[in-house]
């Protein structure tokens, strides 16, 4: 893990903001909330120097009411969650993601309670989902209500654990990896 500097990052978007006076910035940055500390730094930097609406993803487990309204007050509009499936115990076994529903439920309380845009993420037809399980995703996304939703079905990126667990498991053959 390596973060760039708060300042660094500043000195960057007042480059774009001079340069392409965006309406928006979205910030591609799967662990933005991960460090509170530089976190803190970044919102009041970014708040009186650059002041551009912006979006992020996050991770469930890294927000808690103090970083929702930092963000809000920083101007962020909107965030990514991706929660990838509704099943507590496939979400942990096969994405390695061990947040309960319970914590993503709060989570997206929490940030709705602080005003921000809520679109919440899941990943279809991952290796061995059950329909119940794929089910369950869409009833735990209607208990989160969220803004909006983004639906992904499940691709193998070459060289990701899924992808040989894909390959080892005999759900891609020799001719699906070289069309991948």
């Amino acid at each position: 893990f390596r973060r760039r500097t708060v300042d660094n990052v500043i000195k960057e978007l007042k480059i774009y903001k001079e340069r392409y006076n965006p309406k928006f910035i979205n910030f591609q940055d799967d662990v933005f909330t991960i460090s509170v500390p530089w976190l803190e730094e970044f919102c009041h930097s970014y708040r009186r120097e650059i002041g551009i609406k912006y979006l992020i993803n996050i991770h469930p487990s890294m927000v808690n009411r103090h970083i929702a309204r930092l963000l809000k007050e920083a101007g962020c509009w909107g965030v990514c969650m991706g929660v990838e499936s509704g099943n507590e115990s496939f979400r942990g076994s096969m994405l390695k993601r061990n947040e309960s529903n319970k914590e993503i439920i709060e989570t997206a309380r929490l940030l709705k309670e602080a005003g921000i845009h809520l679109t919440t993420e899941f990943i279809f037809g991952l290796p061995q989902e059950t329909a119940e399980q794929a089910w369950q995703s869409v009833e735990l996304n209607d208990i989160l209500r969220p803004n909006s939703t983004s639906t992904f079905v499940f691709y193998p990126f070459p060289g990701t654990e899924l992808a040989d667990y894909s390959r080892k498991n005999r759900l891609l053959d020799d001719e699906a990896v070289k069309m991948i």
